[in-house]
């Protein structure tokens, strides 16, 4: 998102929404966590009702896995966690932490199989009034955060830091079959999107994260 995918989605913003980015920023990618079973296969996802958020994406890409989607507002996951009315959902591992979804869960599986880029952006009217110093001030100070964001949520983002930091907490980490979940993405929940955003498809597939 440094390169020319953050550019274009920079001008797509700008001539949309009005809107300049100043970086994309993450939380690192999202591992599934439940009661009911380590999720190590996409085959484990079967029957189990995972919450996620509300937009399409999301229950398409759990559905085409092989959950049970169900959109919910993340204030009422821990209450319907607790009472059963799903058996987890997916974060980041610096999320299960931060929320102390592992109050509700017993498993975590490393299957990271999103990604979700976070933009912070400023309102355009607002930039373009701004000299050049000031807009190199903010660019600068956005790339600083950026990479601390990045050092932090990628130092967490492995399966033995998850169990150094989950397991005391009473959850049970497992590894997943990264290429097995991808393969099934990409036979069942890509087909529709390559073919909305066939114009950036390709450079988003290519690119390394």
């Amino acid at each position: 998102f440094n390169g020319a995918i953050g550019d274009r989605l920079d001008r797509q913003f700008q001539d949309k929404y009005k809107l300049k980015v100043l970086c994309f920023y993450d939380y690192g990618f999202r591992h599934f966590w439940n009661n009911r079973r380590p999720i190590a296969a996409p085959k484990d996802l079967r029957g189990l009702k995972l919450r996620v958020q509300p937009a399409k994406v999301f229950a398409d890409t759990i559905n085409g896995l092989g959950g049970v989607a169900v959109p919910m507002a993340w204030g009422e996951v821990i209450p319907a966690a607790q009472q059963g009315v799903i058996d987890g959902a997916d974060l980041p591992i610096v999320n299960i932490l931060a929320l102390k979804a592992y109050e509700v869960s017993k498993y975590c599986s490393m299957t990271y199989h999103n990604y979700g880029p976070t933009a912070l952006v400023i309102n355009l009217d607002i930039w373009n009034g701004l000299p050049p110093a000031q807009q190199k001030l903010l660019l600068d100070a956005s790339r600083t955060a950026q990479e601390r964001i990045r050092g932090l949520t990628e130092s967490v983002d492995t399966v033995e830091k998850a169990k150094e930091l989950l397991e005391p907490k009473g959850m049970t980490v497992n590894t997943a079959d990264v290429e097995a979940f991808r393969k099934v993405a990409q036979e069942k929940v890509w087909p529709a999107y390559q073919k909305e955003y066939s114009d950036i498809w390709d450079e988003i597939v290519a690119a390394k994260v």
